[in-house]
């Protein structure tokens, strides 16, 4: 859950560097709320390929570096199904 967290916070982080707010990202995104962009920043949610593109977009991010982020939270998911403990 770590690398989630990492990846919330870095989105979160990357958001307020914009001073852009949560509802914004959120209708960016075609959400009505802010409740989609808070369970990605709290690490609930997992952002989809074209949710990542939309953010990277809309909050100015390297690709690259949200890619590798999405990768850690994937490597870490399928470990955890295949029962390796990190």
């Amino acid at each position: 859950m770590n690398e989630r967290k990492n990846l919330g916070d870095f989105l979160r982080g990357a958001r307020e560097v914009q001073s852009v707010s949560q509802l914004y990202v959120a209708s960016c995104l075609g959400q009505k709320n802010t409740s989609f962009v808070s369970r990605i920043e709290n690490g609930f949610k997992i952002p989809s390929l074209e949710t990542s593109k939309t953010l990277v977009r809309v909050l100015g991010l390297s690709p690259e570096r949200l890619a590798r982020m999405l990768l850690d939270v994937e490597r870490v998911r399928i470990m955890e199904s295949m029962g390796v403990l990190l």
